[in-house]
């Protein structure tokens, strides 16, 4: 991926990624995922830095969807103790995306400005924010906390597709300056 001196773009490979799916934000199996993580579930729209399990680093918590959390750590420490604490109830589903999801993140003091440009109109994400958008016509879930800057999440299969694409738009915006489409 393109680095420029205004915004990084890279892919994070060892990314793990967790798929919580739930009836309801009050069942169970939503009630039990929040205790074995050890942090409530984020609200419609929000993104948690959380404790990764075993205490080393920052994992993240972000809403994606009515009934659907990522939950998102480097490598796949502790992922084995949350499937364990949630098998048994029948009101939700630990569903593990690792290599079926990549996780792109960008860095830089115009990254945020740069979102804009990648996607249909103003952008810029609030800090601890998840939302789900299309960008070069694949579904995108961009996550924004303090801790881990921006990330966008993006299915696997399009993962190079968006990767040429934000290099293509980076080159344009780097030869206006940095400021230019």
């Amino acid at each position: 991926m393109r680095d420029t001196p205004h915004v990084q773009c890279r892919e994070e490979p060892a990314v793990h990624v967790i798929s919580l799916r739930f009836l309801t934000a009050d069942s169970r199996f939503a009630a039990q995922a929040a205790r074995a993580i050890g942090c409530r579930l984020p609200a419609v729209g929000e993104a948690l830095a959380v404790p990764a399990p075993g205490g080393s680093g920052m994992a993240v918590l972000a809403w994606r969807s009515p009934n659907e959390i990522y939950y998102f750590v480097d490598g796949a420490a502790g992922s084995g103790t949350l499937a364990a604490s949630c098998e048994a109830l029948d009101d939700g589903y630990y569903v593990d995306l690792s290599g079926g999801i990549r996780c792109l993140t960008l860095h830089g003091p115009r990254a945020l400005e740069f979102l804009s440009h990648l996607s249909s109109g103003a952008l810029e994400p609030a800090e601890n924010s998840s939302a789900t958008m299309r960008m070069a016509d694949v579904s995108v879930t961009l996550i924004r906390t303090r801790e881990h800057g921006t990330a966008l999440l993006v299915d696997a299969l399009y993962a190079e597709h968006l990767s040429l694409w934000i290099d293509e738009v980076l080159r344009t915006y780097e030869a206006g300056g940095g400021t230019a489409m």
